[in-house]
């Protein structure tokens, strides 16, 4: 086993001091010349984004002078199914390949201002990269992308633990021999483990990225435009398998002049420069600040043993009340300044404070992020923007702490030209603690902490007035709702039938409520992805019902139907007439919605129903906003 600190490269008799044995390995490649085709850096960092690399390490450094050093390394397992055997020369190219791309992390670290911080790979005596054979006794008639994926990861653990490597406990790539498509490609992980999955293939090799000769495949491209995709791939379902989310090129760094971010769509361009193709692909300031603290990275053992569930964000944990001891977030255009001072902890210090925005749609790949180190005091200030981005748009603040844990505060909000509208945030924290009482329904224990609020901010009137939204719901005051509606007199043309008591209402779980959430972590403001923060609704949850008397003298309902942000649901709403359907939605989930406009012409009684969607009831909650009736 090649020591940490001192890395020998026995090809060219070189020893060097390193950080880490992943900046030894890269080193050390680069020193032997060996056939990688190492990609160049093609872009430069701002001057604040180098800055703050060189602070963060200084806190990481210093955090890692009480730390054990670690000999953590990526292990790499190919994978065989029956009747797919191993294509040639597969040890020698994916020697190449990861190699390539431990260089390229290494190359990218020091492009951020860091240094050369990358992975080490599990070497032989030869300095060539082991890679594990593992097989699966089924053909690709038997399975899928999602079972491929848990049955090469199963057959990769076991040949690991043959020879005494816990996969669970470190960061693995599976190499599937399947097509992709049928074979996984993704990846998944935290600081402390992780699992890429990618797919062999013909002609993959780092050999062939400057072939512009005719290859084929999936994409029909040439050779190096497909080694640029698939290598290009490896390097970000493993940059996912390091805990790293999907970071697009902010308008700092425009692709036209940057490049494309590697954890955004970079995977399509990793290497194009060698093709003279254009720009290739760069590794964001915030994911390079994220990776100096992995231990794989860093180069120590922290200790932190979280390990991934879920999804592709390896977080630790979530915001708690006081991680922020103030905050102020103002909007610019397009945008937002978030600023403020962090809780002081000198056995974990944060070095890190990181603003993300993510639109809807595109599974997060045009997730745009900054971030901002805190000085000595703990204050930061960063400015965050999606220039062109009008309506719903979701805010994630990421505290990353020297020992690498990360912690997470989501607030779903909406965008206009003059920026973000930051009420929502700035309440999500300072009503955490209440919100996180009420949604383990401690109904007594959130009125006492909201009494906590009401003093601390006894002179902000903007706090003030959601402090008495919060009395009124957690002492479960009820609306004041009209009856009669049928007796509305006919002057009036329209109505609200949020303002209205219905003659019957059911729900399958504590409610309908009106005009704030039922309790979760979300808060009480709810939101629609096509609509934004959504006023004047009812929220009800499946088998839900809701029965309004009409009389027959009214026209037209118009309404929006949906699911609020962040309530995994699957639902159908149905609008019934007198015991005849009038309108049926589709099955909705997070964040969906449709706005019918219903013909009641002549009902007498008006029912909204809220179903299942034909997989139980589990969190179906349903919003039912601005219901008008009109004649």
């Amino acid at each position: 086993m090649m020591g940490l600190g001192v890395m020998c490269c026995p090809l060219v008799g070189m020893t060097t001091e390193y950080a880490t044995e992943g900046e030894a390995q890269a080193a050390c490649v680069e020193a032997n010349k060996e056939p990688i085709d190492r990609l160049g850096v093609l872009w430069k960092v701002s001057n604040q984004d180098k800055a703050n690399a060189a602070k963060a390490w200084k806190i990481i450094s210093d955090y890692n002078k009480k730390l054990a050093k670690t000999d953590r390394k990526l292990y790499v397992v190919y994978v065989t199914f029956k009747g797919r055997p191993a294509l040639a020369d597969y040890k020698d190219r994916y020697d190449r390949i990861l190699k390539n791309i431990q260089a390229y992390y290494y190359d990218q670290m020091r492009a951020n201002g860091f240094p050369g911080l990358t992975f080490a790979l599990d070497l032989d005596e030869n300095g060539k990269l082991k890679v594990y054979e593992a097989y699966v006794d089924k053909t690709m008639e038997e399975v899928t992308k999602s079972s491929s994926g848990n049955l090469s990861r199963e057959a990769a653990k076991k040949v690991l633990a043959e020879h005494g490597i816990d996969a669970d406990k470190n960061h693995i790539l599976v190499v599937c021999q399947l097509p992709d498509g049928l074979g996984p490609y993704y990846g998944s992980g935290s600081l402390a483990s992780g699992t890429g999955w990618t797919c062999d293939q013909e002609g993959l090799d780092t050999k062939n990225f400057k072939r512009t000769d005719y290859f084929g495949g999936r994409y029909k491209v040439s050779y190096g435009r497909n080694s640029t995709i698939y290598i290009g791939g490896t390097a970000h379902e493993l940059g996912h398998s390091f805990g790293l989310p999907h970071t697009r090129q902010n308008s700092t760094y425009p692709r036209e002049k940057h490049g494309t971010s590697l954890m955004g769509s970079g995977n399509h361009v990793y290497g194009n420069e060698l093709r003279k193709e254009g720009n290739g692909a760069f590794l964001a300031p915030t994911d390079a600040i994220m990776l100096a603290s992995v231990p794989l990275f860093r180069g120590a053992e922290t200790g932190v043993t979280y390990r991934y569930v879920g999804g592709d964000i390896g977080v630790s944990g979530y915001y708690k009340s006081g991680d922020f001891t103030q905050v102020e977030a103002t909007s610019i255009p397009f945008g937002m300044k978030f600023s403020g001072k962090v809780k002081l902890d000198p056995n974990n210090p944060v070095y890190a404070v990181i603003a993300r925005l993510n639109p809807p749609g595109n599974n997060d790949y045009d997730t745009v992020s900054v971030a901002d180190v805190p000085e000595a005091d703990g204050s930061f200030s960063l400015n965050i923007d999606y220039p062109g981005h009008s309506g719903f748009i979701d805010v994630t603040i990421y505290i990353q702490h020297a020992d690498g844990t990360r912690y997470q505060l989501s607030v779903p909000t909406i965008m206009t030209k003059e920026g973000i509208v930051t009420r929502a945030l700035r309440d999500r924290i300072i009503f955490y603690e209440v919100i996180a009482a009420w949604d383990r329904m401690n109904l007594d224990r959130a009125k006492v902490l909201l009494e906590h609020v009401k003093k601390a901010y006894a002179n902000d009137p903007n706090v003030q007035t959601e402090v008495k939204r919060w009395e009124d719901v957690l002492n479960r005051r009820s609306p004041v709702l009209k009856d009669g509606l049928a007796y509305v007199p006919d002057s009036v043309r329209e109505v609200l039938l949020t303002e209205y008591k219905p003659v019957e209402a059911k729900s399958g779980w504590n409610g309908p409520n009106w005009n704030h959430m039922a309790p979760s972590l979300a808060g009480l403001d709810a939101f629609l992805e096509n609509v934004g923060m959504v006023e004047n609704y009812i929220m009800n949850h499946a088998p839900g019902l809701l029965v309004y008397d009409l009389k027959g003298k009214w026209q037209k309902l118009a309404v929006t139907l949906g699911v609020p942000c962040g309530k995994n649901a699957s639902v159908v709403f149905e609008i019934c007439g007198d015991g005849k359907s009038l309108f049926k939605s589709k099955m909705l989930s997070d964040g969906e919605s449709v706005s019918p406009v219903v013909n009641v012409m002549g009902i007498q009684k008006l029912e909204i129903r809220l179903l299942d969607g034909g997989n139980g009831n589990h969190s179906d909650w349903g919003l039912i906003v601005k219901p008008r009736l009109s004649r």
